[in-house]
Formats: structure tokens, C-alpha cells, sequence
């Protein structure tokens, strides 16, 4: 019922994923991964934590999971959470878009910033933000973050997703 009212009433929706989309044990149950992306008929942007390494490695291994039909559903990747000169990096960047044939969308540098937990067992020693907190200082914060976050992504390339190009 809420899929159908918001895209009744939007032109475009961004849906969030949780966790993997290939967490095998949990993927006959999974409502919140491709199984929406399925759904909505959506493009699928796969994002990687380079932060604690594995990276490379985590998003061969979730395609490599996914069955043809959503990997196909696969348009996008970005890598966050980036430690390092990004100059140095691109020929990682091109050997990757060479290897899975997805184009990498941008390298989003790490950035400190605190968000309110999402997700209790995400072993984050970040602080929660407190109920009380201004709700206009928590929308500057995301306005920062999203502006942080253009600056990085090949925006081009992501509009060119939204409109099916």
C-alpha cells in the first residue's frame, strides 16, 4: 500500500536497501533488497564500504550471487567511505568497471560526520543523536552530507540512470 501511494504521487522514488543483497540464508525473505527493486522496475546502484577493506572483493561477490535477472538490474557502483589520494586509485576504478562491466559512479571519500544509528547491531561506537536535538540542525547536517555526495558521484551518469538512459 505505501509502494502504491508514493509512486502515485512521485515521479521518482531513491529506495534503500539493508544490509546485502545476496545474504543467502535471508534471501527467500527479502522485501527490502532487489526483491523492491524487482517491484518498482528499479535500477540498482550497488555501494561498497571501502573503510574496513574487501571492497573489490564484496562486489564481485554480491554479482557473482545474484541471479541474472537482478544483476542485470545493476547499473551503478560506488565506493565510500574512500581513504586515500583518489588520484592514485583510478586505475583500480577503470580494472573493476573493466571487470563487471558496471561503471563506477564516483569515489566518496570517508568523511566524519555524526548521523543518528540506524541500525542497532552495526557495531558503530558513534554517539546517538539525542531526541531533543534541533530537527533543523539534523536537516543542515543531511544537506551537507548530500551536497559532500554530489561532489564526488558523476552526476551526469546518475541522472542518466534516473531517466532510464
Amino acid at each position: 500500500t505505501s509502494l502504491q501511494k508514493l509512486t502515485s504521487q512521485y515521479d521518482t522514488l531513491l529506495v534503500e536497501g539493508a544490509g546485502s543483497p545476496v545474504e543467502m540464508n535471508e534471501k527467500s525473505e527479502d522485501i527490502v533488497n532487489m526483491a523492491i527493486a524487482h517491484e518498482v522496475d528499479a535500477a540498482v546502484i550497488l555501494v561498497a564500504d571501502m573503510e574496513r577493506g574487501g571492497a573489490f572483493a564484496a562486489i564481485v561477490g554480491t554479482l557473482a550471487l545474484l541471479n541474472e535477472a537482478e544483476r542485470a538490474r545493476v547499473k551503478g557502483i560506488v565506493l565510500n567511505k574512500f581513504h586515500g589520494e583518489k588520484a592514485l586509485f583510478t586505475d583500480n576504478v577503470a580494472w573493476l568497471e573493466a571487470y563487471t562491466r558496471i561503471p563506477v559512479l564516483g569515489v566518496v571519500p570517508s568523511l566524519s560526520v555524526q548521523l543518528e544509528v540506524e541500525d542497532s547491531l552495526s557495531g558503530e561506537s558513534g554517539q546517538r543523536i539525542q531526541e531533543n536535538e534541533n530537527r533543523q540542525s539534523r536537516e543542515q547536517t543531511y544537506e551537507q552530507l548530500a551536497a559532500y555526495v554530489r561532489e564526488h558521484l558523476n552526476m551526469d551518469k546518475v541522472y542518466a540512470l534516473l531517466n532510464n538512459e
